[in-house]
Protein backbone atom coordinates (compact mmCIF):
# COMPACT_ATOMS: atom_id res chain seq x y z
CA UNK A 1 0.00 0.00 0.00
CA UNK A 2 1.63 3.38 -0.83
CA UNK A 3 2.24 6.06 1.62
CA UNK A 4 -0.30 8.35 2.19
CA UNK A 5 0.94 11.80 1.29
CA UNK A 6 0.32 14.43 4.33
CA UNK A 7 0.02 16.99 1.55
CA UNK A 8 -3.61 15.45 0.76
CA UNK A 9 -5.13 16.32 4.13
CA UNK A 10 -6.60 19.60 4.96
CA UNK A 11 -4.20 19.50 7.65
CA UNK A 12 -1.15 20.00 6.09
CA UNK A 13 1.31 22.55 7.09
CA UNK A 14 3.01 24.55 4.70
CA UNK A 15 6.43 24.50 5.12
CA UNK A 16 6.54 28.73 6.10
CA UNK A 17 4.48 26.78 8.70
CA UNK A 18 6.45 24.23 10.04
CA UNK A 19 9.62 26.85 9.90
CA UNK A 20 8.04 28.90 12.34
CA UNK A 21 5.95 26.57 14.31
CA UNK A 22 8.20 26.06 17.11
CA UNK A 23 9.01 29.74 17.39
CA UNK A 24 5.42 30.69 17.82
CA UNK A 25 4.96 28.09 20.06
CA UNK A 26 7.18 29.65 22.25
CA UNK A 27 6.27 32.91 22.24
CA UNK A 28 2.33 31.67 22.98
CA UNK A 29 3.73 29.93 26.09
CA UNK A 30 6.12 32.83 27.27
CA UNK A 31 3.14 34.87 26.81
CA UNK A 32 0.48 32.56 28.77
CA UNK A 33 2.92 32.44 32.13
CA UNK A 34 3.82 28.75 30.99
CA UNK A 35 0.94 27.80 32.02
CA UNK A 36 1.05 23.93 32.11
CA UNK A 37 4.44 23.87 30.45
CA UNK A 38 6.99 24.99 32.91
CA UNK A 39 8.96 21.72 32.81
CA UNK A 40 9.60 21.82 28.80
CA UNK A 41 11.40 25.18 29.66
CA UNK A 42 13.77 24.22 32.91
CA UNK A 43 15.85 21.73 32.40
CA UNK A 44 16.15 18.85 34.57
CA UNK A 45 19.91 18.19 35.44
CA UNK A 46 21.36 15.22 34.95
CA UNK A 47 20.84 12.48 37.69
CA UNK A 48 18.23 14.82 39.77
CA UNK A 49 15.72 12.76 40.84
CA UNK A 50 12.34 13.07 39.12
CA UNK A 51 10.57 13.70 42.44
CA UNK A 52 12.96 16.88 43.61
CA UNK A 53 12.77 17.90 39.64
CA UNK A 54 8.96 17.88 39.92
CA UNK A 55 9.00 19.71 43.34
CA UNK A 56 11.66 22.62 41.71
CA UNK A 57 9.43 22.48 39.13
CA UNK A 58 6.34 23.73 41.29
CA UNK A 59 8.24 26.06 43.21
CA UNK A 60 9.54 27.67 40.22
CA UNK A 61 7.33 31.38 39.51
CA UNK A 62 7.59 32.80 35.83
CA UNK A 63 8.10 36.54 36.31
CA UNK A 64 6.30 36.98 32.74
CA UNK A 65 8.29 40.39 31.81
CA UNK A 66 7.45 39.85 27.82
CA UNK A 67 3.45 39.91 28.68
CA UNK A 68 3.92 43.46 30.29
CA UNK A 69 5.93 44.86 26.97
CA UNK A 70 3.29 43.70 24.83
CA UNK A 71 0.21 44.68 26.05
CA UNK A 72 1.81 48.29 26.53
CA UNK A 73 2.41 48.64 22.97
CA UNK A 74 -0.93 47.43 21.87
CA UNK A 75 -2.88 49.63 24.41
CA UNK A 76 -0.94 52.15 22.41
CA UNK A 77 -1.78 51.22 19.06
CA UNK A 78 -5.63 51.32 20.40
CA UNK A 79 -5.92 54.44 20.86
CA UNK A 80 -7.95 55.68 17.56
CA UNK A 81 -10.72 57.18 16.55
CA UNK A 82 -13.35 55.92 13.29
CA UNK A 83 -15.39 58.01 11.17
CA UNK A 84 -17.13 57.16 8.18
CA UNK A 85 -18.35 53.72 9.09
CA UNK A 86 -21.03 51.95 7.08
CA UNK A 87 -24.52 51.85 8.52
CA UNK A 88 -23.82 48.27 9.84
CA UNK A 89 -20.60 48.49 11.17
CA UNK A 90 -21.70 51.42 12.80
CA UNK A 91 -24.45 49.00 14.86
CA UNK A 92 -22.43 46.64 15.65
CA UNK A 93 -19.12 48.66 17.01
CA UNK A 94 -20.47 47.41 20.51
CA UNK A 95 -19.69 43.41 19.39
CA UNK A 96 -18.19 43.52 16.46
CA UNK A 97 -17.22 39.46 16.99
CA UNK A 98 -20.65 38.37 17.75
CA UNK A 99 -19.16 37.60 21.67
CA UNK A 100 -19.56 40.55 23.13
CA UNK A 101 -15.92 42.40 21.87
CA UNK A 102 -16.28 46.47 21.11
CA UNK A 103 -14.36 47.44 18.28
CA UNK A 104 -11.70 48.52 20.76
CA UNK A 105 -11.52 45.67 22.43
CA UNK A 106 -11.05 43.24 19.35
CA UNK A 107 -8.23 45.56 17.94
CA UNK A 108 -6.55 45.30 21.22
CA UNK A 109 -6.92 41.53 21.28
CA UNK A 110 -6.03 42.04 17.55
CA UNK A 111 -2.77 44.07 18.45
CA UNK A 112 -1.88 41.29 21.04
CA UNK A 113 -1.63 38.64 18.59
CA UNK A 114 0.06 40.65 16.25
CA UNK A 115 3.06 42.06 18.53
CA UNK A 116 3.42 38.77 19.37
CA UNK A 117 3.39 36.64 16.69
CA UNK A 118 4.44 39.51 14.07
CA UNK A 119 1.15 38.79 12.66
CA UNK A 120 -2.19 37.08 12.97
CA UNK A 121 -5.66 37.34 10.92
CA UNK A 122 -9.21 38.89 11.00
CA UNK A 123 -11.87 36.82 8.79
CA UNK A 124 -15.09 38.25 7.96
CA UNK A 125 -17.62 35.91 7.97
CA UNK A 126 -21.51 35.83 8.12
CA UNK A 127 -23.34 33.07 8.82
CA UNK A 128 -26.24 31.12 6.77
CA UNK A 129 -29.68 31.57 7.51
CA UNK A 130 -31.97 28.64 6.98
CA UNK A 131 -35.84 29.12 5.85
CA UNK A 132 -37.69 32.32 4.93
CA UNK A 133 -36.79 35.50 6.73
CA UNK A 134 -39.45 38.48 7.29
CA UNK A 135 -38.80 41.93 7.90
CA UNK A 136 -39.91 41.20 11.74
CA UNK A 137 -37.09 38.87 11.71
CA UNK A 138 -34.69 41.66 10.73
CA UNK A 139 -35.13 44.18 12.94
CA UNK A 140 -35.68 41.41 15.41
CA UNK A 141 -32.47 39.76 14.89
CA UNK A 142 -30.73 41.99 11.66
CA UNK A 143 -28.65 39.67 9.71
CA UNK A 144 -25.17 40.84 9.52
CA UNK A 145 -21.23 40.07 9.09
CA UNK A 146 -18.73 39.39 11.94
CA UNK A 147 -14.75 39.50 12.21
CA UNK A 148 -13.14 36.86 14.06
CA UNK A 149 -9.98 36.41 15.40
CA UNK A 150 -7.68 34.03 13.34
CA UNK A 151 -4.42 32.72 15.24
CA UNK A 152 -1.19 32.84 13.00
CA UNK A 153 -0.72 28.95 14.31
CA UNK A 154 -4.22 28.27 13.26
CA UNK A 155 -2.96 29.15 9.38
CA UNK A 156 -2.15 25.79 8.37
CA UNK A 157 -1.83 25.97 4.50
CA UNK A 158 -2.25 28.06 1.54
CA UNK A 159 -1.80 29.29 -1.74
CA UNK A 160 -1.19 32.58 -3.00
CA UNK A 161 -0.83 34.16 -6.62
CA UNK A 162 -0.25 37.86 -8.30
CA UNK A 163 -3.32 39.58 -10.19
CA UNK A 164 -1.13 41.92 -11.87
CA UNK A 165 1.18 43.75 -8.80
CA UNK A 166 -1.52 42.51 -6.10
CA UNK A 167 -0.70 39.65 -4.34
CA UNK A 168 -4.28 37.60 -3.40
CA UNK A 169 -4.72 34.44 -1.34
CA UNK A 170 -6.47 31.76 -3.80
CA UNK A 171 -6.70 28.92 -1.05
CA UNK A 172 -6.16 28.76 3.00
CA UNK A 173 -7.34 26.25 5.56
CA UNK A 174 -8.21 27.41 9.00
CA UNK A 175 -8.13 25.40 11.96
CA UNK A 176 -11.01 25.79 14.33
CA UNK A 177 -12.39 24.29 16.92
CA UNK A 178 -16.24 23.19 17.38
CA UNK A 179 -17.68 22.41 20.78
CA UNK A 180 -19.36 18.93 20.47
CA UNK A 181 -21.32 16.88 23.14
CA UNK A 182 -19.33 14.15 25.24
CA UNK A 183 -21.51 11.94 27.20
CA UNK A 184 -24.68 13.04 28.72
CA UNK A 185 -22.87 16.52 30.66
CA UNK A 186 -19.98 17.16 29.07
CA UNK A 187 -18.45 18.94 26.25
CA UNK A 188 -15.21 18.38 24.29
CA UNK A 189 -13.63 20.62 21.76
CA UNK A 190 -13.08 18.69 18.29
CA UNK A 191 -11.15 20.01 15.27
CA UNK A 192 -12.54 21.07 11.83
CA UNK A 193 -10.61 22.36 8.98
CA UNK A 194 -11.59 25.58 6.91
CA UNK A 195 -10.90 25.12 3.53
CA UNK A 196 -11.53 28.50 1.52
CA UNK A 197 -10.56 28.63 -2.12
CA UNK A 198 -11.25 30.85 -4.77
CA UNK A 199 -14.08 29.35 -7.59
CA UNK A 200 -15.36 31.11 -10.63
CA UNK A 201 -15.62 34.75 -9.30
CA UNK A 202 -17.34 33.13 -5.68
CA UNK A 203 -15.86 31.44 -2.65
CA UNK A 204 -15.98 28.17 -1.97
CA UNK A 205 -16.03 27.14 1.82
CA UNK A 206 -15.93 23.52 3.00
CA UNK A 207 -15.75 22.33 6.42
CA UNK A 208 -13.33 19.34 7.20
CA UNK A 209 -12.85 16.74 10.05
CA UNK A 210 -10.36 14.06 9.78
CA UNK A 211 -11.06 10.47 11.02
CA UNK A 212 -9.10 7.65 10.72
CA UNK A 213 -9.63 4.00 9.47
CA UNK A 214 -7.35 0.63 10.13
CA UNK A 215 -4.68 3.49 10.59
CA UNK A 216 -5.18 5.77 7.34
CA UNK A 217 -6.42 9.08 8.13
CA UNK A 218 -9.26 10.48 5.79
CA UNK A 219 -10.79 13.98 5.24
CA UNK A 220 -14.64 14.28 5.65
CA UNK A 221 -16.84 16.27 4.13
CA UNK A 222 -18.89 18.09 6.91
CA UNK A 223 -20.52 21.37 5.55
CA UNK A 224 -20.17 22.83 2.15
CA UNK A 225 -21.35 26.48 0.95
CA UNK A 226 -20.73 28.71 -1.89
CA UNK A 227 -20.41 32.98 -0.83
CA UNK A 228 -20.98 35.07 -3.43
CA UNK A 229 -17.92 37.32 -3.19
CA UNK A 230 -14.90 37.91 -4.81
CA UNK A 231 -12.31 37.59 -2.67
CA UNK A 232 -11.50 35.80 0.41
CA UNK A 233 -12.19 37.65 3.34
CA UNK A 234 -9.36 36.86 5.17
CA UNK A 235 -7.26 39.97 5.95
CA UNK A 236 -3.69 39.79 7.47
CA UNK A 237 -3.40 42.21 10.40
CA UNK A 238 -1.38 44.19 10.75
CA UNK A 239 -0.03 44.23 7.25
CA UNK A 240 -1.89 43.68 4.42
CA UNK A 241 0.73 43.46 1.90
CA UNK A 242 2.17 40.63 3.25
CA UNK A 243 -0.38 37.80 3.91
CA UNK A 244 2.02 35.38 4.73
CA UNK A 245 5.26 36.61 6.68
CA UNK A 246 8.16 34.48 7.34
CA UNK A 247 9.72 37.37 9.24
CA UNK A 248 11.26 36.87 13.09
CA UNK A 249 8.75 38.43 15.44
CA UNK A 250 9.71 41.58 17.24
CA UNK A 251 9.98 40.04 20.54
CA UNK A 252 10.84 36.63 20.29
CA UNK A 253 14.57 37.88 21.45
CA UNK A 254 12.79 39.61 24.66
CA UNK A 255 10.86 36.02 25.09
CA UNK A 256 14.05 34.10 25.32
CA UNK A 257 15.42 36.37 27.53
CA UNK A 258 12.22 35.97 29.75
CA UNK A 259 12.87 31.85 29.72
CA UNK A 260 16.75 32.88 30.56
CA UNK A 261 15.63 34.95 33.36
CA UNK A 262 12.81 31.62 34.75
CA UNK A 263 16.03 29.27 34.56
CA UNK A 264 18.40 32.35 36.90
CA UNK A 265 15.78 33.08 39.16
CA UNK A 266 14.47 29.06 39.24
CA UNK A 267 18.47 28.40 40.03
CA UNK A 268 18.72 30.99 42.86
CA UNK A 269 15.29 30.36 44.37
CA UNK A 270 16.68 26.60 44.36
CA UNK A 271 19.84 27.48 46.08
CA UNK A 272 18.30 29.51 48.71
CA UNK A 273 16.00 26.48 49.53
CA UNK A 274 18.94 24.66 49.92
CA UNK A 275 20.55 26.80 52.48
CA UNK A 276 17.27 25.84 54.85
CA UNK A 277 17.54 22.55 53.65
CA UNK A 278 20.89 21.46 52.72
CA UNK A 279 22.57 18.61 50.95
CA UNK A 280 23.96 16.21 52.78
CA UNK A 281 26.82 13.99 51.80
CA UNK A 282 28.17 10.31 53.28
CA UNK A 283 31.28 8.65 52.75
CA UNK A 284 31.29 4.78 53.10
CA UNK A 285 33.42 1.58 52.37
CA UNK A 286 30.19 -0.19 51.43
CA UNK A 287 28.59 -0.52 48.29
CA UNK A 288 25.77 2.06 47.18
CA UNK A 289 23.46 -1.04 47.23
CA UNK A 290 24.20 -1.96 50.83
CA UNK A 291 24.60 1.05 52.25
CA UNK A 292 21.33 1.53 55.35
CA UNK A 293 19.15 3.87 54.06
CA UNK A 294 19.87 7.80 55.04
CA UNK A 295 16.50 9.94 55.69
CA UNK A 296 16.74 13.58 55.01
CA UNK A 297 13.50 14.62 54.00
CA UNK A 298 13.45 16.23 50.00
CA UNK A 299 16.80 16.85 50.28
CA UNK A 300 19.51 15.58 48.19
CA UNK A 301 22.23 12.78 49.67
CA UNK A 302 25.53 12.09 47.52
CA UNK A 303 26.70 9.05 48.34
CA UNK A 304 30.94 8.69 48.33
CA UNK A 305 33.10 6.03 48.30
CA UNK A 306 35.54 5.96 51.23
CA UNK A 307 39.28 6.07 49.70
CA UNK A 308 40.45 4.89 52.78
CA UNK A 309 39.86 3.49 55.99
CA UNK A 310 41.18 6.44 58.21
CA UNK A 311 38.23 8.03 59.29
CA UNK A 312 36.05 4.64 59.91
CA UNK A 313 33.53 3.25 57.56
CA UNK A 314 30.94 5.85 57.39
CA UNK A 315 31.02 9.39 57.27
CA UNK A 316 28.10 12.49 57.18
CA UNK A 317 29.07 15.76 56.19
CA UNK A 318 26.78 18.86 54.97
CA UNK A 319 27.50 21.00 51.80
CA UNK A 320 27.87 24.64 52.38
CA UNK A 321 26.74 27.11 49.99
CA UNK A 322 28.88 30.40 49.03
CA UNK A 323 27.22 33.46 49.59
CA UNK A 324 29.54 34.63 46.89
CA UNK A 325 27.65 32.26 44.49
CA UNK A 326 24.26 33.57 45.08
CA UNK A 327 25.77 37.15 44.75
CA UNK A 328 27.03 36.78 41.66
CA UNK A 329 23.58 34.61 40.32
CA UNK A 330 21.69 37.93 41.57
CA UNK A 331 23.76 40.26 39.52
CA UNK A 332 23.52 38.20 36.35
CA UNK A 333 19.27 38.04 37.04
CA UNK A 334 19.41 41.81 37.14
CA UNK A 335 21.04 42.35 33.98
CA UNK A 336 18.81 40.01 32.41
CA UNK A 337 16.03 42.17 33.31
CA UNK A 338 17.89 45.27 31.94
CA UNK A 339 18.42 43.36 28.62
CA UNK A 340 14.68 42.36 28.80
CA UNK A 341 13.80 45.65 28.89
CA UNK A 342 15.91 47.23 26.48
CA UNK A 343 15.59 44.28 23.64
CA UNK A 344 11.51 45.01 24.05
CA UNK A 345 11.49 48.81 24.63
CA UNK A 346 10.22 48.71 27.96
CA UNK A 347 10.62 51.82 28.65
CA UNK A 348 7.31 52.59 26.94
CA UNK A 349 5.49 50.10 29.50
CA UNK A 350 6.81 52.53 32.89
CA UNK A 351 10.35 50.30 33.11
CA UNK A 352 13.41 52.63 33.53
CA UNK A 353 16.68 51.97 32.29
CA UNK A 354 19.84 53.53 33.16
CA UNK A 355 21.09 55.31 30.03
CA UNK A 356 23.19 58.01 28.47
CA UNK A 357 21.43 60.61 26.94
CA UNK A 358 22.36 59.77 23.77
CA UNK A 359 21.27 56.11 23.81
CA UNK A 360 17.84 57.53 25.31
CA UNK A 361 16.79 59.81 22.31
CA UNK A 362 18.11 56.97 19.71
CA UNK A 363 16.23 54.52 21.22
CA UNK A 364 13.11 56.34 21.99
CA UNK A 365 13.42 57.86 18.29
CA UNK A 366 13.47 54.21 17.08
CA UNK A 367 10.51 53.14 18.93
CA UNK A 368 8.61 56.42 17.78
CA UNK A 369 9.01 55.58 14.16
CA UNK A 370 8.34 51.84 14.92
CA UNK A 371 4.91 52.34 16.66
CA UNK A 372 4.20 55.04 14.26
CA UNK A 373 4.78 52.62 11.41
CA UNK A 374 2.85 49.99 13.23
CA UNK A 375 -0.26 52.53 14.00
CA UNK A 376 -0.34 53.07 9.40
CA UNK A 377 -0.40 49.13 9.17
CA UNK A 378 -3.29 49.11 11.34
CA UNK A 379 -4.48 51.70 9.76
CA UNK A 380 -4.93 50.18 6.23
CA UNK A 381 -5.61 46.51 8.33
CA UNK A 382 -8.60 48.15 9.17
CA UNK A 383 -9.34 49.74 6.24
CA UNK A 384 -9.37 46.56 4.79
CA UNK A 385 -11.49 44.85 7.11
CA UNK A 386 -14.10 47.10 7.09
CA UNK A 387 -14.16 46.70 3.24
CA UNK A 388 -14.26 43.11 3.80
CA UNK A 389 -17.47 43.58 5.76
CA UNK A 390 -18.94 45.56 2.93
CA UNK A 391 -18.44 42.68 0.79
CA UNK A 392 -21.37 40.95 2.48
CA UNK A 393 -23.72 44.06 3.06
CA UNK A 394 -23.49 45.68 -0.17
CA UNK A 395 -21.90 49.20 1.40
CA UNK A 396 -19.44 51.57 0.69
CA UNK A 397 -16.44 51.71 2.74
CA UNK A 398 -14.56 54.46 1.14
CA UNK A 399 -15.57 56.85 3.33
CA UNK A 400 -14.34 55.09 6.41
CA UNK A 401 -11.58 56.57 7.73
CA UNK A 402 -9.08 55.74 11.26
CA UNK A 403 -7.65 58.52 12.83
CA UNK A 404 -4.63 57.20 15.28
CA UNK A 405 -3.65 59.14 17.94
CA UNK A 406 0.16 59.76 17.05
CA UNK A 407 0.59 61.96 20.58
CA UNK A 408 0.21 58.58 22.73
CA UNK A 409 3.29 57.42 19.90
CA UNK A 410 5.52 60.51 20.46
CA UNK A 411 8.68 60.43 22.07
CA UNK A 412 8.61 62.17 25.16
CA UNK A 413 11.86 65.06 26.14
CA UNK A 414 14.13 64.28 29.24
CA UNK A 415 14.71 66.67 31.43
CA UNK A 416 18.32 67.64 29.34
CA UNK A 417 16.33 68.31 26.23
CA UNK A 418 13.67 70.59 28.22
CA UNK A 419 16.66 72.07 29.37
CA UNK A 420 18.05 73.04 25.93
CA UNK A 421 14.34 74.21 24.70
CA UNK A 422 14.23 76.63 28.06
CA UNK A 423 17.72 77.79 26.96
CA UNK A 424 16.86 78.35 23.42
CA UNK A 425 14.14 80.55 24.49
CA UNK A 426 15.77 82.53 26.79
CA UNK A 427 18.48 83.90 24.67
CA UNK A 428 16.13 84.38 22.20
CA UNK A 429 16.83 81.70 19.43
CA UNK A 430 12.92 80.86 19.41
CA UNK A 431 9.66 82.25 19.99
CA UNK A 432 7.27 81.69 22.80
CA UNK A 433 4.89 79.91 20.43
CA UNK A 434 7.22 77.40 18.94
CA UNK A 435 8.82 76.86 22.47
CA UNK A 436 5.18 76.12 23.46
CA UNK A 437 4.89 73.76 20.34
CA UNK A 438 7.68 72.00 21.10
CA UNK A 439 6.71 71.19 24.40
CA UNK A 440 3.59 69.60 23.04
CA UNK A 441 5.10 67.22 20.11
CA UNK A 442 7.24 66.08 23.03
CA UNK A 443 4.74 65.13 25.56
CA UNK A 444 5.27 67.85 27.43
CA UNK A 445 1.96 69.65 27.17
CA UNK A 446 -1.08 67.77 26.79
CA UNK A 447 -2.05 66.93 22.80
CA UNK A 448 -5.06 69.26 23.46
CA UNK A 449 -3.20 72.30 24.94
CA UNK A 450 -4.80 75.27 22.89
CA UNK A 451 -1.35 77.41 22.14
CA UNK A 452 -3.29 80.52 21.08
CA UNK A 453 -5.20 80.60 24.38
CA UNK A 454 -2.17 79.81 26.56
CA UNK A 455 -0.46 82.76 24.54
CA UNK A 456 -3.16 85.21 25.47
CA UNK A 457 -3.43 84.32 29.05
CA UNK A 458 0.47 84.88 29.15
CA UNK A 459 0.10 88.48 27.82
CA UNK A 460 -2.94 89.06 29.64
CA UNK A 461 -0.96 88.34 32.78
CA UNK A 462 1.62 90.16 31.85
CA UNK A 463 -0.43 93.73 31.18
CA UNK A 464 -1.50 93.22 34.52
CA UNK A 465 1.65 93.25 36.33
CA UNK A 466 3.23 96.57 37.52
CA UNK A 467 6.98 97.42 38.47
CA UNK A 468 7.11 97.27 42.26
CA UNK A 469 8.70 100.53 43.89
CA UNK A 470 12.04 99.93 44.61
CA UNK A 471 12.41 100.65 48.57
CA UNK A 472 15.67 100.77 50.48
CA UNK A 473 15.99 100.85 53.95
CA UNK A 474 12.35 102.02 54.21
CA UNK A 475 13.01 105.04 51.92
CA UNK A 476 11.04 105.09 48.17
CA UNK A 477 13.61 105.84 45.49
CA UNK A 478 12.35 108.13 42.61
Amino acid sequence: MPAQNPADLPSYKHPDYQKMSAVLQLLHDVYNNLQDCKDAYLPKAQKEPEQAFEARVKRSVFNNKTRLIIDSNAGLLTAFDVSGAPSTLEAAQSNVDMRGSDLKSFVFKANVMGLRDHCCYVLTMQDDVEGERTAADDIESPRRPCWKLIDRRNVLNWRVAYEGEQLVIEQVTLLMYEDVADGAYGLKAEPRYHVLKRVDGAISHRVFSIEQTNGVEAAVLIEERVVPIPRIPLTPYPDVADPFPVGIPEFLKAAELNLKLFRQESTLDNIQYRVNAPTFWRRSRLDLGDRPPFIAGENYVIELYAADGVHGDDEVGVLEISGEGIAALQQSAEETKTDIEAEGLGFISGARVQRTATETYLSGAQVSASLNGKARQISSALQRMAEDWCLFTGEDASQFAIEMDHSLLEMPLDAQEMAQLLGLWQSGAIDHRTLLELLRMGRQLPPSADIDLILERVAEEVAQQTAAPNISNGVMEE
